[in-house]
Parts: structure tokens; sequence; C-alpha cells
């Protein structure tokens, strides 16, 4: 003879089975849902006015910085004026002497161009310099961050 499980056992592996594939189920329609809210999800920017934005002084050479929001404001204003050159400097207090700066990709120091202090009036104009040069270490700028680039 031959063995047979009784009623109640069949209706208790029935049981575990079904509920195992309700878990399984429930999880690949949880996987599922997920994938179709959010396929590529990409973290979102940061806020516009959290990142300070950095200036340097052409007159005192003062490296400072001011909130983003309070930059956007004060350069529509100066497109209102008609010019969009130069920001007030904290430190000597001089008028629109300041400006958003290079960063020179070998030194890392910040400066303003010839082309900017001129705009300024602070500099004769450049003769037709297509790049600014670093004063620090004489590297222009376009050159140098093609040539850091090409190393990374």
């Amino acid at each position: 003879m031959t063995w047979r499980p009784g009623l109640l056992e069949n209706r208790v592996v029935l049981a575990a089975g079904i509920a195992l594939v309700a878990i399984l189920a429930a999880g690949a329609a949880l996987l599922a849902y997920r994938w179709w809210q959010e396929p590529f999800a990409i973290p979102p920017p940061a806020p516009a006015g959290d990142s300070p934005v950095r200036f340097v002084c052409g007159q005192c050479n003062a490296l400072f910085t001011c909130p983003r929001k309070q930059v956007e404001g004060y350069i529509a204003g100066r497109w209102r004026e008609g010019t969009t050159l130069g920001i007030d400097c904290p430190v000597c207090r001089k008028a629109r002497c300041a400006d958003m700066p290079f960063q020179c990709p070998g030194c890392g120091k910040m400066y303003l161009s010839q082309a900017q202090q001129a705009a300024m009036g602070q500099a004769q104009a450049p003769e037709a310099q297509a790049q600014p040069v670093c004063p620090q270490c004489g590297a222009k700028f376009f050159d140098a961050l093609r040539a850091r680039q090409g190393e990374e």
C-alpha cells in the first residue's frame, strides 16, 4: 500500500503554496511599480539660492562671496541700467569694481582677466587677447584647462 496524506495535510500544503505565490507576486508587483514610477531616477539639482558666487575686486584684490539670489537681483538691476559689469566691493567700498573671476587650472589663483579689468576702467584694453592669462604663473586659461582635462 502506498501512503496517502490526509485531507488536513493537503490543505496545509496547499495554503503554504498559495501564501508563497502571493508573497512572490506582491514583491514582483512592488518592484514593477517602483520601476514604473522612477525608471531613470536623477537626483534633483541643488537649489540655486544655496550656492554662493565668488568675486574678486579689481582694486584691492579681495576675494569674497555673495549669495546667488542677491547676485541675480544685482545683475538684473545692472541690465535695466544698461550695464552688467562689476559689482560693488564690500571690502574697499568701491563701486562696480568686482567681477566673477577665472581660476587658473595650473596654480589655482583667482584673477580677473585684462578684458574684465578694461571693461571696468581699471586697465588698458588688451590687444586682441583671445584668452585670459594668469598673472601668477602665466598660464593661458583655455590652454591650461585643455591640458589638464587631457591628463584626467
